[in-house]
């Protein structure tokens, strides 16, 4: 069991949402950190791929609608598949196809690093951590 409860509250006063059992109170920052902040990061990836799309040639309205979607579909799937998420993304990256040439580029840039910094930027500032740059 993942410790995650989806179910809705059966009266008044119990918690609305998603809610999660945590092995312990030190990782109350940690969690608030990387849900509180998160949005603004997947909003962010959102409008960089419809900045891309709309590049390309889409029509602003549909090329937003297609990431959030995208979006949406890929998280629906980590949350429901007994796949690792990285295993996810092998499974659509042909060889030599489009899908690793996006992934290549995405690693050259140091993609995980960047979002692994942000979060743990906002788990430290939860955390009333002094903010330490590393550029």
């Amino acid at each position: 069991s993942s410790g995650i409860n989806a179910e809705w509250p059966l009266r008044p006063g119990e918690p609305l949402g998603l809610w999660s059992i945590l092995p312990t109170e030190a990782l109350i920052d940690v969690a608030s950190g990387l849900c509180g902040s998160s949005p603004a990061f997947m909003f962010m990836m959102v409008d960089a791929m419809a900045d891309a799309g709309v590049r390309m040639g889409l029509p602003r309205q549909v090329a937003a609608s297609l990431a959030a979607q995208t979006m949406q579909g890929s998280a629906k799937m980590v949350l429901e598949c007994d796949e690792h998420p990285l295993q996810l993304a092998n499974n659509v990256c042909s060889p030599g196809g489009t899908t690793i040439e996006g992934v290549y580029r995405l690693n050259r840039a140091g993609f995980k690093g960047i979002v692994m910094d942000a979060v743990i930027g906002s788990i430290e500032k939860t955390q009333g951590k002094e903010m330490r740059y590393n550029y």
